[in-house]
C-alpha cells in the first residue's frame, strides 16, 4: 500500500518553480528597465574579480578574497531572486550575508594574520568578532553596515517582513470561501529598492582591498566600477520617486 497521499494538483516543487518563474517573468514584464539595470549590474560586478583573477602573480591571500568576493555576487543574486518571488525574509537573510562577507574581504586585505582569523573563526568567534568589525571612517563601509542591520532585524531575525506587506490577492477553496494573502508590489518594490541601494557598495569595499596593487594595472575597471555609480545613483532616486507616488495613490 501506498502510504503518501494521492495528490492530483501534481509535484510541488514543480508548482512552486512555476509560481518562481511568473513571478519573476511579471516582474520583468513591468519593470523592464530594472531588469536591464539589474543584468548591468551583475555583469560588472562579474568583470571585476574576474579581470583580476586574470593578472599574473595572484598572491594566496589575494584569491582567497577573490574567491569571497564572487559568493558575495552569488549571494546578491540570489538575494534577488528571492525578493522578487515576494520571499522578503529569506531574501534579506542573503542580503545580510552579502554586506557580512564583503566586509570581511576588506578586513582581511593583505594580512595573512587576519585570513588565519577568519578561517579558525568557528573555532575562535570571539577573535573573529574582536577583528572584524565596519569601520565608521568609510562611507561605504557604513553604508554596508546600515544594509547589515537592516537586514538582520527585518531578515534573519524578522520573521515577519513578508506579513508587513500582505494584501489580499484572490480567494481559494470552494465557492472562493478563502481569502489568498501575498505580499503587495509595492512591498516587493521597496525591498528591490534596499537591494539597489547596497549593491555598489559591497563590491566599492570588496575593490578596494585590491586597488593599491591593481589600479596601475588596470585602472579601466576601477574607474568603471566607479563612474557606474553615476548611472546607479540616478536609477535609485527614480525608483525612490516611483515608490513614494505609490505610497500617495495608496493613501
Amino acid at each position: 500500500m501506498n502510504p503518501l497521499p494521492n495528490n492530483s494538483r501534481g509535484h510541488p516543487l514543480d508548482e512552486w518553480l512555476s509560481f518562481e518563474q511568473e513571478s519573476i517573468s511579471k516582474f520583468k514584464k513591468v519593470y523592464p528597465d530594472l531588469w536591464k539595470v539589474f543584468g548591468d549590474s551583475i555583469n560588472l560586478a562579474r568583470a571585476i574579480p574576474y579581470v583580476i583573477g586574470q593578472q599574473d602573480g595572484l598572491t594566496e591571500i589575494e584569491m582567497h578574497r577573490l574567491f569571497l568576493w564572487q559568493k558575495v555576487l552569488h549571494y546578491q543574486t540570489q538575494s534577488l531572486f528571492l525578493l522578487l518571488q515576494s520571499q522578503l525574509d529569506a531574501g534579506f537573510a542573503l542580503l545580510r550575508l552579502a554586506a557580512e562577507l564583503s566586509r570581511d574581504v576588506i578586513c582581511i586585505a593583505d594580512d595573512k594574520k587576519m585570513l588565519t582569523i577568519w578561517l579558525e573563526r568557528e573555532n575562535k568567534p570571539n577573535e573573529y568578532k574582536k577583528h572584524f568589525k565596519f569601520k565608521q571612517n568609510s562611507p561605504d563601509e557604513e553604508a554596508v553596515h546600515t544594509v547589515y542591520k537592516f537586514a538582520s532585524k527585518f531578515g534573519v531575525h524578522g520573521h515577519q517582513t513578508d506579513t508587513m506587506f500582505s494584501e489580499i490577492i484572490g480567494t481559494i477553496g470552494e465557492n472562493s470561501s478563502l481569502l489568498s494573502w501575498g505580499v503587495s508590489n509595492y512591498g516587493v518594490l521597496d525591498a528591490v529598492h534596499m537591494w539597489l541601494m547596497s549593491f555598489l557598495p559591497m563590491h566599492h569595499i570588496c575593490a578596494k582591498s585590491f586597488i593599491s596593487r591593481y589600479f596601475e594595472i588596470r585602472p579601466e575597471i576601477f574607474l568603471t566600477l566607479r563612474d557606474y555609480e553615476v548611472t546607479m545613483n540616478s536609477f535609485i532616486q527614480k525608483v525612490s520617486e516611483h515608490l513614494e507616488g505609490l505610497k500617495k495613490s495608496t493613501n
